[in-house]
């Protein structure tokens, strides 16, 4: 079983995810879908470890799947003089 817990991602200012409950049941065929960008694959990539949610939680089958060394974006140096 998939399950989200009032999962929330943002990303600066805007919010690819917002406060999502959902269980999606073992051995069910189960759609995701939407229009562009609403948030999809960015819940899945928070399902599986990928990216750290804003807030909330997700696991698969109970188990958490975030590991701590999920990557975090660092802001990038620019040159100087720019």
């Amino acid at each position: 079983m998939i399950e989200t817990f009032p999962l929330t991602k943002r990303h600066r200012a805007v919010s690819a995810v917002d406060d999502l409950s959902l269980a999606a049941p073992d051995g069910k065929v189960t759609g995701f879908v939407g229009p562009d960008a609403p948030g999809k694959t960015s819940t899945m990539r928070m399902a599986v470890g990928l990216d750290r949610p804003t807030s909330g939680s997700a696991t698969i089958d109970m188990r958490a799947h975030l590991r701590r060394s999920a990557r975090r974006r660092r802001p990038q140096s620019r040159p100087a003089g720019r």
